[in-house]
């Protein structure tokens, strides 16, 4: 069954807070351990709602608090983004009278600088709103290529293979994902397979994915599509 990028992320961390833990300290992201994830609301691509191009929306608790987390997968640079992230974040902060942060993953190193430029919105010498994302792309995920790394930190592969797809060491990133996919539970397989191929759709890396699963990689990959 193919799912949305939204509940991909919410069956992979609804058990388990420690998954952004791991996902954070290995992206040295300034944000505290999380002790409960939450989703709040998975995005849509219909062109009324208020944050559809948001993907996911979850509130993280901590020893030192609650904060909101809005996850954003961005393929290329886009003027409109900026004043699109100050009002989401104003109107989800003002809603649950929360912190919010956004996260921005990318999979090209172009986009990723873009995106990690202070996006202001306002008069040039004067702003008004200023945005800091939190980007993830290739120029920090680190390249995940050994079976063993992969099967200890399942989800940092997966992001691993989503933020190099167009690096040349894509398809032992991929062999070492599908391997460590074949070694954990099935279920939890699946849902990382699945939000792989979401994750690669529209690169050529998307048909590495495919040949690599169907080289017989591990018995997770017979339910994923």
């Amino acid at each position: 069954m193919v799912v949305s990028p939204g509940e991909a992320m919410h069956r992979i961390f609804r058990h388990d807070p420690g998954v952004f833990a791991r996902a954070f300290n290995a992206l040295r992201l300034p944000l505290a351990d999380p002790t409960e994830v939450v989703l709040l609301r998975i995005g849509t691509d219909d062109p009324r709602a208020r944050d559809r191009r948001v993907d996911a929306l979850f509130r993280i608790t901590t020893k030192d608090g609650g904060f909101l987390l809005l996850v954003e997968s961005l393929a290329w640079d886009d003027s409109d983004r900026p004043a699109a992230w100050a009002r989401d974040l104003a109107q989800l902060s003002f809603e649950y009278r929360l912190p919010p942060v956004l996260l921005v993953i990318c999979r090209d190193r172009v986009t990723a600088m873009w995106a990690m430029n202070t996006a202001a919105v306002g008069l040039p010498l004067w702003p008004s709103v200023e945005v800091h994302p939190l980007v993830v792309g290739p120029h920090n995920v680190p390249i995940v290529m050994d079976p063993d790394a992969a099967t200890a930190n399942i989800p940092l592969a997966t992001l691993s293979a989503i933020a190099h797809a167009r690096a040349p060491q894509i398809d032992a990133i991929l062999k070492a994902l599908a391997a460590g996919l074949a070694r954990v539970d099935i279920d939890d397989a699946r849902v990382f397979a699945e939000l792989t191929h979401l994750g690669l759709a529209g690169s050529a890396a998307a048909e590495v994915w495919s040949r690599t699963k169907s080289a017989g990689f591990g018995r997770a990959w017979s339910a994923t599509r």
